[in-house]
């Protein structure tokens, strides 16, 4: 097993409603964490756009999506309302 280290560099957060919010975090880390610390499923994406088909966050999940620097990260809900933290990190 190949344990990484990750480094936080900017954090931000989006508050997810039903329609498509999006942030960019600042650094340049080619990965992010997404943390969905709402009560409600959030559906993210990445991108500027989210939409109720795209990857499912139910409430308390953590992810690691590997992205490019300066890509966005966009949530959404289907009626509720998610607090969706987004950090942006450096793999060592």
């Amino acid at each position: 097993m190949i344990k990484a280290v990750l480094t936080p560099q900017g954090s931000a957060t989006i508050s997810a409603t039903a329609s498509s919010s999006s942030v960019n975090p600042t650094g340049n880390g080619q990965m992010v964490r997404v943390y969905n610390a709402g009560t409600a499923t959030a559906f993210v994406a990445i991108g500027s756009t989210a939409t109720t088909s795209d990857m499912p966050m139910p409430s308390g999940n953590v992810e690691y999506l590997s992205v490019a620097p300066g890509t966005a990260i966009a949530a959404i809900t289907a009626s509720s309302t998610a607090t969706v933290y987004v950090t942006r990190c450096e793999v060592m």
